[in-house]
């Protein structure tokens, strides 16, 4: 058991020693140290992207059903006020992604 040896993050907490900065600013990190496997972070990174590919399919999908199916002017005006809206939340995301340092 990890909390056995007496190097192991587990058992350092235990005996009352806090944990280090990097630990705690690293979450993958934190997440090995205590017995994480190592593909986690692999597995972290794909999840999120699934997700946001996710989002942006589902995003053209409905664009793509409410273009064929609504009038043009309302599939227009649908387009217009969504648009900027979309790309507002992209590039809030990206900015924050960069800002923040995010790896």
């Amino acid at each position: 058991m990890v909390v056995l040896q007496l190097t192991s993050w587990p058992s350092r907490v235990a005996r009352g020693e806090t944990l280090s900065r990097e630990l705690l600013t690293n979450h993958w990190k934190l997440l090995q140290e205590f017995g994480m496997s190592r593909m986690y972070k692999t597995m972290d990174i794909l999840f999120v992207l699934l997700v946001l590919l996710g989002g942006v399919y589902t995003f053209i999908a409905v664009s793509l059903w409410v273009w064929l199916t609504e009038t043009t002017l309302v599939a227009g005006l649908i387009m217009v006020t969504t648009a900027p809206a979309v790309s507002c939340v992209l590039y809030g995301v990206t900015a924050a992604a960069l800002g923040e340092g995010w790896k």
